[in-house]
């Protein structure tokens, strides 16, 4: 987890990342969903995020990445926080 934190920190250091979340599934999986500030700063970030030592040591931890997928966040709501 400390891996994850000190990437998602390098992020917020040099690009539009408005928010993280991790999301454990079953049979030991992970879901790490990250929502950028508009499809340009995503787009960056995929071309130039292994480039932060942070994030490289993130994405050696990863055995497998089973896809990955664009979307438009339309609604989000903080729930009190």
């Amino acid at each position: 987890m400390s891996a994850r934190s000190e990437a998602i920190e390098a992020f917020r250091s040099r690009r539009s990342l408005r928010a993280a979340y991790l999301v454990e599934l079953e049979r030991c999986e992970w879901l790490d969903v990250v929502v950028w500030d508009g499809d340009q700063a995503g787009t960056e970030s995929c071309q130039t995020g292994a480039d932060l030592a942070e994030v490289a040591r993130y994405i050696d931890l990863m055995a497998e990445v089973l896809g990955e997928e664009r979307g438009i966040l339309i609604e989000g709501d903080t729930l009190g926080a």
